[in-house]
């Protein structure tokens, strides 16, 4: 005989457990529970239910505050990500087909360069001019394989939305399928002056003091992970490092500034993937005032260029009125090189 398996929250469980945490009071939840679901549930109810999440997430969602208020722990915030998701896809599962959202695209913020390509090439063929798909920007923290992973794959999995640009995730999944859309590389943002056409991670290290992404992101963890499998001897983080952030228009900015001021003896560097630093670059969007005092050359290792895959992914089997829209992205980014660097 099999393993018996522990039932996972209904998706009424999520719809408690969101009106719980958002009244932080089981009374109130309660009372909220029978005016607008017109449903009937006592508060032994309610904490039986918070019993059975709590058993299957393996730890309290809740803890109890002061004057009885309950608070989400750590886990319980997690969870509640995942609540309201099953709760909206519920919701939009029992819409009639007139009224359900165009197909929904999630990415990063710099992958709007692609996506708004791809809006309008689908307004143009649409003899009324009308959006075809909807897109939406993650949060700067899910540039973490765990946040892309939590935001933007798993909600595939739930039909939340039907397409995730980004990183593949942290394990292969049977039930998604990704197409590769193009290589980003990481680059070295440097004076003009400088006359090497790469940098080495070495010289990076010991030289030079960077401007990049936070240890969660995927570029600084490829990076980092980088120095330690070649065994590069770099120096402590304070002394090569001046920021960690995601917000590269101020990275460019403090350093198109200090590349300007300073020239060739300048040491600050910023350090992205080619896609992110894209719009920034000579001759595009925001590629204005200083950035001929800057230009961006690769980083490598012995030679070795450090690269990050860019992907679609939907659901697979794939839907077929998503295949399309793959296929379009696939050919956008094979007529714009540039981000790959190239």
């Amino acid at each position: 005989m099999g393993k018996v398996r522990d039932g996972a929250p209904s998706q009424w469980d999520c719809v408690v457990f969101t009106t719980i945490a958002r009244f932080k009071n089981k009374k109130k939840a309660v009372e909220h529970l029978a005016t607008e679901h017109n449903e009937s549930i006592s508060t032994k109810g309610v904490e039986s239910i918070l019993r059975k999440i709590d058993g299957w997430i393996g730890e309290d969602a809740f803890t109890e505050g002061r004057k009885g208020s309950l608070e989400l722990t750590v886990r319980g915030k997690r969870f509640l990500r995942f609540a309201n998701k099953i709760v909206a896809t519920y919701e939009e599962e029992r819409m009639p087909t007139s009224q359900r959202s165009l197909p929904k695209i999630v990415c990063l913020p710099h992958h709007v360069y692609i996506t708004s390509l791809l809006e309008c090439h689908l307004r143009e063929q649409d003899p009324n001019h009308e959006d075809q798909i909807t897109v939406e920007e993650l949060g700067h923290s899910d540039r973490s394989d765990d946040g892309f992973e939590d935001e933007a794959l798993f909600p595939l999995t739930l039909g939340h939305h039907a397409i995730a640009i980004g990183g593949k995730g942290t394990t292969d999944k049977e039930d998604l399928q990704s197409d590769l859309l193009y290589t980003a590389r990481l680059e070295v943002m440097v004076p003009s002056s400088y006359e090497p056409n790469q940098m080495s991670i070495t010289e990076l290290v010991t030289n030079h003091r960077a401007l990049l992404a936070p240890e969660t992101a995927r570029s600084r963890k490829l990076l980092e992970r980088r120095i330690a499998e070649k065994k590069i001897d770099a120096p402590p983080k304070e002394q090569r490092i001046a920021a960690e952030t995601y917000e590269i228009t101020m990275s460019v900015q403090r350093t198109s500034d200090d590349h300007r001021q300073f020239g060739a003896k300048s040491r600050r560097v910023v350090v992205a993937a080619s896609d992110v630093a894209l719009l920034y670059k000579p001759g595009y969007r925001f590629g204005g005032s200083g950035t001929d005092h800057s230009r961006r050359i690769p980083l490598h290792h012995d030679g070795e260029q450090l690269k990050l895959g860019v992907y679609a992914t939907t659901v697979n089997p794939r839907p077929k009125h998503i295949r399309p829209l793959v296929d379009l992205l696939r050919e956008i980014c094979s007529k714009h090189p540039d981000l790959s660097g190239t």
